[in-house]
C-alpha cells in the first residue's frame, strides 16, 4: 500500500499532540488503527492530502480528493474517562464550532445526528469512529483504544447517488479558506473539547450538542446495521 510522507504542511497542531503527515496514504484510519496495535501515542494525529482507500460507515467509500480533509487521531482512553458514546457527540460538536468561526455563522451548520455536520441543510463533514476492546480488568478502561476519522468538505464535494446531498465550504461562499487552515483550527478545538469531556464528562456540553441537532422534534430514518436496508423510524427528542 502506498503511504508517502510530507514535510510541507503548514500547520501548527496542539502542544501535546504527536502529528504524522502524509502526500498520500491508503486511509488515516486504517494506518492509527495499525499504530494503536504498535504502541501509539494517545493523541495521536495523521492527516493526507489524499486517501486511496478512504472509508466512511458501514464500509462505505469515502472519496478524498486533494484540497478536502482527511484527518484521524488516535485516542487511548484512560479509566476515569466518560462512557465512550457520547465521543462522537463531541467530535461533531467541536467540527461545527470549527467551521462557525470559518463560516462566520452558527445558524447555518447542525450536527445531523448521530455525528455528520451539515451546512446549509447539505453535508460537509462526516465521521467514522473504530474502537478496540480489552480483556476486562478492573484496572483500565475497556476500550484499548479509538480511532475517529474525520472528512471535511473544503474545495469539493461528491455529487449523484448519495444517501444526503452533500456540499463543500467553497460552494457556500467560504472561498478564502484552505485545508490546512480548517486541520489547524479543528485540531485545536478537538483536543480542546476532548480534554474538558473526559475531565468533567458530557453533562458540560449536551445542551450544546442537543441545541445544535438537525430534525429535532422530527421524523427521521435511520441504518441499524452496516446493512443500509435495515433501517427504523422514529422522532428526535433529547
Amino acid at each position: 500500500m502506498t503511504r508517502i510522507i510530507s514535510r510541507d504542511w503548514r500547520i501548527e497542531f496542539p502542544v501535546d499532540v504527536k502529528a504524522l503527515l502524509f502526500d498520500e496514504i491508503d486511509s488515516t484510519n486504517t494506518f492509527l488503527k495499525e499504530h494503536a496495535d504498535q504502541n501509539g501515542e494517545h493523541l495521536t494525529i495523521a492527516v493526507t492530502k489524499t486517501q486511496t482507500a478512504g472509508r466512511g460507515r458501514g464500509d462505505r467509500t469515502w472519496i478524498s480528493s486533494e484540497g478536502n480533509v482527511f484527518w484521524s487521531i488516535l485516542l487511548r482512553p484512560e479509566k476515569k474517562w466518560p462512557s465512550l458514546s457520547s465521543l462522537p457527540q463531541i467530535l461533531a460538536l467541536a467540527v461545527k464550532r470549527t467551521l462557525a468561526e470559518i463560516v462566520g455563522s452558527s445558524e447555518r451548520l447542525k450536527i445531523k445526528w448521530p455525528n455528520d455536520v451539515i451546512l446549509d441543510e447539505m453535508k460537509v463533514s462526516g465521521m467514522l469512529l473504530e474502537t478496540c476492546s480489552r480483556q476486562a480488568s478492573g484496572d483500565c478502561h475497556p476500550i484499548e483504544w479509538c480511532v475517529a476519522g474525520i472528512g471535511i468538505n473544503v474545495s469539493q464535494h461528491p455529487e449523484g447517488n448519495m444517501n444526503y446531498a452533500a456540499t463543500d465550504l467553497h460552494a457556500c461562499g467560504v472561498e478564502g479558506v484552505t485545508r490546512d487552515q480548517v486541520i489547524q483550527a479543528m485540531s485545536k478545538e478537538i483536543v480542546g473539547l476532548i480534554q474538558l469531556w473526559s475531565t468533567e464528562g458530557f453533562s458540560c456540553l449536551k445542551n450544546e450538542v442537543e441545541s445544535s441537532l438537525a430534525f429535532m422534534g422530527e421524523k427521521i430514518d435511520v441504518a441499524i446495521s452496516t446493512n443500509r436496508d435495515l433501517r427504523r423510524q422514529g422522532t428526535l427528542l433529547k
